[in-house]
């Protein structure tokens, strides 16, 4: 391991490694140093696991993915970037949390050491905080990619625990009164990954009304190349 371990979590390790095959040695370093400067808490890991993990994704499609590049001052989570070394598009990746209460409820049945039975988002709808979400999203970057004409996508990630699927993302985009594609024509499209027995598998809805077309590919990433960096990491 080039960087040793970079995370207290051995899988995840294998993981940050894996997704390292795919990018330079300056995104690497990047990230080499924002793990190790970040609380080792789940929730903080895991969302720049996930900014890893999409990047690495569409890098090994052929796009050229730089990290916290500067853009008028700002640093969105990824741009691809030409040729020219010009920003072609700008990817913001949001990670989607379980509700509050029940998250609440886990930790405290964890404390007192009992097993924990949830159900999925028994406290709160997974489509109002997604629509939400989403909106916050949007807005981020509205300003800077009209400004330079640039293709948006918005990616999302969502908590094993939240049980998201992908139909409810396509619900709040796609509503015909108040859709997250109607409502904001500079969201390029949106970007959805999910992992399951370590494979993430990618998915991709264009937004009809952004005249600044993007389409990512769809597709698996790592499948049985990470379930056994999993194996050797036990």
């Amino acid at each position: 391991m080039v960087y040793g371990q970079i995370a207290e979590s051995t899988k995840i390790n294998a993981l940050i490694y894996r997704c390292f095959d795919e990018l330079p040695e300056t995104e690497q370093r990047k990230f080499v140093k924002k793990f190790r400067n970040q609380p080792h808490d789940q929730d903080q890991v895991m969302h720049t696991l996930a900014e890893l993990v999409c990047g690495a994704y569409l890098q090994s499609k052929g796009y050229r993915m730089v990290h916290d590049h500067i853009v008028k001052g700002k640093t969105p989570d990824w741009c691809i970037l030409g040729s020219d070394d010009s920003v072609q598009a700008i990817i913001e990746v949001a990670n989607f949390h379980i509700d509050q209460t029940t998250d609440r409820y886990i930790k405290e049945q964890k404390k007192s050491k009992r097993i924990v039975f949830f159900w999925r988002d028994g406290n709160a709808d997974n489509e109002a905080r997604l629509y939400q979400c989403i909106q916050d999203k949007a807005l981020i970057y509205k300003e800077l990619v009209n400004s330079l004409a640039l293709p948006y996508v918005i990616a999302i990630r969502p908590d094993f625990r939240a049980g998201l699927d992908f139909e409810e993302v396509m619900g709040c985009l796609s509503s015909k009164k108040d859709g997250v594609f109607e409502l904001h024509p500079h969201v390029s499209g949106v970007l959805y990954f999910e992992e399951i027995n370590g494979q993430y598998t990618f998915r991709y809805a264009s937004n009809p009304n952004c005249p600044r077309v993007v389409n990512l590919p769809e597709g698996d990433y790592l499948g049985k190349a990470l379930t056994f960096a999993y194996s050797l990491a036990k």
